[in-house]
């Protein structure tokens, strides 16, 4: 299992009961998976057998991976909040991306003077078909 974007993301709140569970997540994550992954297609197919145990503190999934060479993180509660935003802006950057991801794209909304980061997609390739 990898975690490593995951823990980027989650790791930016200063909320200490966050710190610890990401903490005991990923200790319980190794324990499962003694390695880390060697490829894309095992990162792919670790995260798609895995996808349902990523939960936010609200017990939303957050990790999705589709069939196109994507893994998507985001919850249902932040795709509702984005069809309302006043301002949809997507990025990609390819300087800073997951090992064995060639792009961490990610989607945000403004909303009631607010810019929120509400989707990030971590993309196998730079292609525009992606």
């Amino acid at each position: 299992m990898y975690f490593n974007f995951v823990v980027i993301i989650l790791s930016r709140r200063n909320d200490t009961e966050n710190h610890y569970e990401i903490e005991k997540h990923m200790s319980e994550g190794l324990k499962v998976f003694d390695s880390l992954p060697k490829s894309f297609e095992q990162t792919f197919a670790d995260l798609g057998e895995s996808q349902g145990d990523f939960v936010t503190n609200r017990k939303e999934c957050f990790c999705f991976v589709g069939d196109n060479d994507m893994v998507v993180l985001t919850t249902v509660t932040n795709l509702c909040t984005l069809a309302t935003c006043d301002y949809v802006l997507a990025d990609g950057t390819f300087d800073y991306s997951p090992k064995h991801f060639a792009q961490l794209y990610g989607v945000h909304g403004y909303k009631d003077g607010y810019y929120m980061r509400l989707v990030f997609a971590a993309l196998r390739n730079k292609e525009k078909a992606t």
